[in-house]
């Protein structure tokens, strides 16, 4: 008896767990709401011979995932936070009658399950597909072209394509990422406007405007557009779609909303959603609004016609990321964005703490990227000071730190350049250089950089070849400007080789073309005044050039107005150069004379190269 019952109580024990492994497992899929590819089917014939249906639900699964991690590398190089939460990809059909007993009651277990196919129609083969999600049945077909040539590759085309737009109808927030990161990076794989009829652009103000998708998917479009309108300097319209993602963006969603959400699960959904540790969803796309909106202020910081206002909205993009570190104390990237605000402040001490905080809570490829420059850096950037060899030492070890862990990281391969450099390995800089000139050919910082360190080495025929290379491009694309701008960047490089009359002759057929070119102005008079020999002539029309580059230069740069200023001071016009700092402290170009640190930029400071004596 005691046997009877103990087994009885052991079978019912077995019984219930057994009801509630496939129960928990059905709840977390719920909650999750993974895209389900079902099995595939290839119908028999002679053209679909050597295609794996296996294979077909593997490689969409491949494409599916992919656009999710490409989308989410974009958002954390820009600092702009993290996109829509990835779906899992499950592939598969399930026997479970747990999922059919959901299904019968109309609850989800999945965002959509993609059922696919590929028929021979004639004499081609094409990819069919059904989408069944809560909302719709969605019924495709795309044509396999060129399947006599290449089969497997063009099968992969059309999967890609289902991949595309399966994701688009679930996720298009984060579809608009990627295809904006494709376009960015010239890709043409396949072509999208086959698969979608919709660009980034649309597909972002399509979702920021569809009151019936979630809060989520809505911010996260807003947060693109500003994304998009950065890489077209479109300021305004930058900061505008930023605070209106701000806005919208919310930790507490409306639960209560038949029309947006008209089914009594989906509803229920929405309010266990919403409580720890299933919010996660709703935290991620309002760090991505309010890191974006710091973003967004430190464009229109750069933009600022003053000192001052420039000054107050860096402190309004601290606060934006101040926000961010309110939702999320152990957010990296928000120290890091702080640090850099005060890294353009020359707060140096600041940036320090902050950057040193943010690789506390993670080690981040951005982190690393600054706080290695402003190791470089410091306050000096202009009067180029001999930077410590501790400070050389843990800058380069800072860039290969974010090489590591971004190996297409390459704004850290040219902070790594510029240390080695500095430090007087040549042959390491160009061994750096060179592979990163070849990736960008339109990175003229960059290949300045190389042609200094070419100087260094004596190497006048590589230096050329370079500079050649850079400018026959432009002329191929018709890109004039970009073609002086080469020609004005070799004269630099002349001088540093210790060609100055070469060099002055380089910039003179830059100002021939275009009399307002300020780099050539500068680089011209800068020469000028070096070589002068105290000659007044000379230093007249030195100082002539050095000021046409100033009043040519509309955003009044800080290479410029520093250029001008210590010929003035160098040539013994301290006077007027403290009356030109006064009116362009006026103008609010400058801080008030009182108060003024040297001039900074961010970017990786490259002044007139330094003479060598090459025989």
């Amino acid at each position: 008896m005691i046997f009877s019952s103990t087994f009885f109580k052991s079978s019912v024990a077995v019984a219930v767990l057994g009801a509630l492994i496939p129960t928990g497992a059905a709840f977390v899929q719920w909650l999750e709401s993974p895209i389900a590819i079902r099995p595939f089917t290839v119908v028999e014939g002679p053209r679909t011979a050597g295609i794996s249906a296996i294979a077909l639900a593997d490689q969409t699964k491949a494409h599916i995932s992919a656009i999710y991690a490409e989308s989410g590398d974009l958002y954390q190089k820009r600092k702009l936070g993290e996109p829509t939460v990835p779906l899992d990809v499950k592939i598969g059909d399930t026997s479970l009658s747990l999922q059919s007993a959901a299904s019968a009651l109309g609850i989800a277990l999945t965002s959509a399950d993609v059922f696919g196919r590929i028929v021979q129609d004639g004499e081609r083969l094409i990819l069919q597909w059904t989408t069944v999600r809560p909302g719709g049945v969605v019924v495709g077909n795309f044509p396999i072209a060129g399947t006599d040539t290449s089969l497997l590759a063009n099968v992969d085309e059309a999967l890609a394509c289902l991949a595309l737009r399966t994701v688009a109808a679930l996720s298009p927030d984060v579809v608009a990422n990627y295809l904006h990161k494709r376009d960015e990076a010239g890709d043409s794989n396949f072509d999208k406007k086959k698969c979608l009829a919709e660009g980034d652009v649309e597909l972002y103000s399509r979702v920021s405007k569809d009151e019936a998708l979630s809060p989520v998917a809505r911010v996260n479009a807003l947060v693109g557009l500003s994304l998009h309108f950065s890489f077209s300097h479109q300021l305004f319209e930058e900061l505008s779609m930023a605070e209106a993602a701000t806005n919208l963006a919310s930790r507490t969603l409306s639960c209560d909303d038949e029309g947006a959400l008209p089914s009594r699960w989906r509803r229920l959904k929405c309010r266990v959603a919403a409580y720890r540790p299933f919010s996660d969803k709703n935290l991620r796309a309002e760090v991505a609004a309010w890191m974006q909106l710091g973003v967004a202020r430190s464009d229109y910081a750069g933009a600022a016609p003053t000192l001052g206002e420039m000054h107050d909205r860096r402190k309004l993009a601290i606060d934006a990321y101040e926000r961010v570190i309110a939702i999320n104390r152990d957010y990296a990237l928000a120290y890091d964005a702080i640090g850099l605000q005060h890294s353009l402040l020359n707060e140096n001490k600041q940036a320090d703490e902050a950057y040193r905080n943010s690789l506390e809570r993670l080690e981040t490829s951005p982190a690393h990227m600054d706080f290695g420059l402003l190791l470089v850096h410091g306050n000096d950037f202009f009067n180029e000071r001999d930077v410590q060899a501790n400070d050389l030492l843990d800058a380069e070890d800072h860039f290969r730190k974010a090489m590591e862990l971004s190996p297409d990281y390459w704004d850290a391969y040219d902070g790594l350049g510029y240390v080695l450099y500095k430090a007087g390995k040549l042959s390491d800089a160009v061994d750096v250089l060179e592979s990163v000139v070849q990736h960008d050919e339109s990175n003229h910082t960059r290949r300045l950089l190389l042609g200094s360190v070419y100087a260094g080495q004596c190497k006048f025929d590589a230096a050329r070849a370079s500079f050649r290379s850079a400018y026959d491009t432009y002329i191929k694309n018709k890109d004039n400007d970009n073609a002086l701008n080469v020609i004005s960047d070799w004269g630099r490089t002349l001088n540093g080789f210790g060609l100055p009359q070469s060099a002055i002759a380089e910039e003179t057929k830059v100002l021939a073309a275009k009399p307002t070119h300020v780099n050539a102005l500068r680089v011209r008079g800068e020469i000028e005044i070096e070589t002068s020999g105290m000659d007044p002539f000379i230093i007249a029309a030195g100082l002539t050039d050095l000021k046409a580059a100033v009043d040519n230069d509309s955003s009044k740069t800080d290479a410029v107005l520093s250029a001008y200023l210590e010929a003035l001071v160098q040539t013994g016009r301290a006077s007027d150069a403290v009356a030109a700092y006064e009116a362009w402290s006026q103008e609010g170009h400058v801080p008030p004379l009182a108060t003024a640190s040297t001039f900074r930029t961010p970017d990786i400071p490259v002044k007139s190269p330094r003479k060598i004596e090459c025989t």
